[in-house]
């Protein structure tokens, strides 16, 4: 059975620091807004004393992405490693992907191709045991992993019925 890397999120550890979008924006050098995470506040209005759930969201490297389905010019790839990376001189920024993505991930700057995570891939390549954002990460909210495709699955999943559950 392949393995595939992913970053799990534990909603119930997040507090909203904002550590891992600022890890990724300064790692990646990237202006702000255009973070490939972000985090979010939605709330829980399921019981009777509704309570804030907080979301740090970044691509989640499905295990069948439906973003790369939907790129009419093959800029999105699934690697064997289970990362989906953009292949920016492709990319028409047509949006296709930001619409078909269940998460609501790809980032579009005033001009120029689509960008979102890549999982660190270089960091990791260079033998950091995390990317910058699950390192910076002061409560263990998040956790870098390597998962079969099923299992990766179920954790999408799980965090997409979370986030329906809730509202903005």
């Amino acid at each position: 059975m392949p393995s595939e890397y992913a970053i799990a999120f534990d909603p119930e550890r997040c507090v909203a620091c904002h550590g891992c979008a600022l890890a990724c924006t300064i790692w990646r050098n990237r202006p702000l807004g255009l973070s490939c995470r972000h985090v979010e506040t939605r709330w829980n209005l399921q019981n009777a004393m509704p309570r804030p759930v907080h979301f740090s969201l970044a691509c989640m490297h499905c295990a069948e992405p439906r973003c790369v389905a939907a790129c009419p010019k093959g800029a999105l790839v699934k690697e064997k490693d289970g990362r989906v990376i953009v292949q920016e001189e492709r990319c028409i920024s047509c949006r296709a992907c930001q619409k078909a993505c269940p998460f609501g991930v790809p980032r579009f700057p005033d001009s120029g191709p689509m960008t979102k995570c890549d999982l660190c891939g270089g960091f990791i390549d260079e033998g950091h045991e995390a990317p910058p954002c699950v390192a910076s990460c002061p409560t263990g909210a998040l956790s870098f992993l390597v998962l079969s495709p099923e299992e990766k699955q179920r954790r999408e999943q799980a965090l997409l019925d979370l986030l329906r559950s809730t509202e903005r």
